[in-house]
């Protein structure tokens, strides 16, 4: 170390050289994982600690204690912890032993004063304790050590079945059956379309679900959500405590470490394992500040309202009458504050019924769908009715025609005989529509709101080739 005060805490770089040695040292708080149970009667929790001799893997440090409050509580990634006479067990790894070793943790970068926010019972703080915290404030700004130890992913990043971690925002808590918790989350980006595997006939019997709830949120919860950008759901698998749900708080950003993403019915969801880490983050932290400018700077475009994975443009396959309408989220349209108005959208359809071409008419030749519209913020159900059928698909065509513009809204793949290809996971395309929202009872307007779409009609057709 540089100075003579330097000699209470080793920098974790010599520390990975004293091997069964007793140390002491300061560092930053990368990554904690809540308490449980040890092998033994009592708890243990880990944290991973660097500093700017060492920042790409971090020191391990298993803290034992009696109970769970004995436990460093840790507040927010990036805040500082002091640990003494810890054991050095192996490299990359330490372990606090109760009766000899000691911790305190003080606030990271955006903290004011020099007091711990928590101690061990048997920390002794020092006058010199505060030069080195305020050294360390320094290097969490400066050197962003912290972020380079396991960089989390955005939403858009992501993929099935995936291990993986993410910043989010905490939108909205929900209290389900059992005392069980569904947290919805958000990070301003949009995640990854997914292909569907239902069948077509399987819309009459088992519709794809509009929402993973069992009923929808309320139109009130919703207005509070941002208009773009995916809102991901999140529930507890079984083992997780209700403790490390209830750590989580609305309108607060989280780090969400090692959470499990599954998809069901072609939407996203993701599931909190008992390995996982919910850790809260200071608004100043860069990576917060860093989704915050990027949602800010998408939605200050034109373009800001659209899919991101729509760029630089839909598909081909529909044409759109000309109209002033700016592009909205089907998120915009659902919270909209009038019952009645006119949208533009840019949206996948991903079921429609009746799903037999033969059955797109009724009897007196009047067209009458349901489609199942999605974007990266919700899926509606949008009817298609008489004269915007016959604009949409014409007044008067052949089965043939009207099957392959069906495989072309639904992203049905064909051989290059025309046959459909059974068993395939079917992708969308994105096309451009409108959509009217109207009611079907005026003594109870928002109840009975529909939406419809209007003013489309398909392009020249090409099969989709596989």
């Amino acid at each position: 170390m540089e100075d003579e005060d330097d000699y209470r805490f080793l920098r974790i770089a010599d520390a990975m050289s004293s091997i069964g040695q007793n140390i002491s040292l300061i560092g930053i708080v990368a990554d904690a994982w809540p308490p449980k149970k040890s092998t033994y009667s009592d708890f243990v929790c880990t944290l991973i600690v660097v500093d700017e001799s060492f920042h790409k893997a971090g020191l391990t440090v298993n803290v034992y204690g009696d109970s769970e409050d004995a436990l460093p509580s840790v507040k927010s990634v990036g805040d500082i912890v002091i640990f003494t006479h810890i054991k050095m067990q192996r490299a990359h790894f330490a372990f606090f032993r109760k009766r000899f070793s000691s911790f305190a943790l003080y606030e990271g970068n955006h903290g004011i004063d020099f007091t711990p926010y928590q101690v061990s019972a048997n920390f002794h703080p020092t006058d010199r304790d505060k030069k080195f915290v305020a050294k360390l404030r320094k290097s969490i700004v400066t050197s962003g050590v912290v972020s380079d130890l396991k960089k989390p992913l955005l939403m858009k990043e992501t993929r099935e079945a995936e291990r993986c971690t993410m910043i989010c925002k905490v939108l909205h808590i929900q209290t389900l059956p059992k005392d069980e918790r569904c947290v919805f989350v958000w990070d301003g980006t949009d995640a990854s379309p997914l292909c569907i595997n239902n069948k077509l006939e399987e819309e009459i019997c088992h519709p794809l679900p509009l929402h993973l709830e069992t009923f929808a949120l309320p139109i009130d919860t919703m207005r509070t959500f941002p208009p773009v950008g995916t809102i991901l759901r999140m529930v507890p698998s079984k083992g997780v405590r209700d403790m490390e749900m209830n750590s989580l708080v609305c309108d607060k950003w989280f780090k969400l470490a090692d959470i499990i993403l599954e998809v069901h019915a072609g939407l996203w969801q993701a599931v909190v394992m008992p390995f996982t880490r919910l850790l809260s983050m200071s608004n100043e932290d860069p990576l917060v500040i860093k989704r915050e400018e990027c949602y800010n700077d998408r939605v200050s475009n034109s373009w800001g309202h659209m899919p991101f994975w729509c760029f630089p443009t839909p598909s081909l396959v529909t044409d759109i009458e000309p109209q002033p309408l700016p592009v909205a989220s089907l998120r915009e349209i659902l919270t909209y504050r009038s019952v009645t108005a006119k949208f533009k959208c840019v949206v996948r359809v991903v079921a429609l019924l009746p799903w037999c071409v033969a059955d797109f008419r009724n009897a007196d030749g009047i067209y009458r769908l349901r489609l199942t519209l999605e974007d990266a913020t919700a899926r509606i159900h949008a009817f298609v009715y008489a004269e915007d059928g016959e604009q949409m698909f014409g007044k008067n065509p052949s089965s043939v025609e009207l099957k392959e513009m069906r495989n072309k809204f639904l992203g049905i793949k064909v051989d290059e005989a025309g046959n459909e290809l059974v068993n395939i996971p079917r992708n969308p395309p994105w096309i451009e529509c409108y959509i009217k929202s109207y009611y079907l009872d005026k003594k109870d307007p928002w109840v009975s709101r529909r939406y419809r779409m209007y003013g489309s009609e398909f392009k020249e057709l090409v099969p989709v080739i596989h």
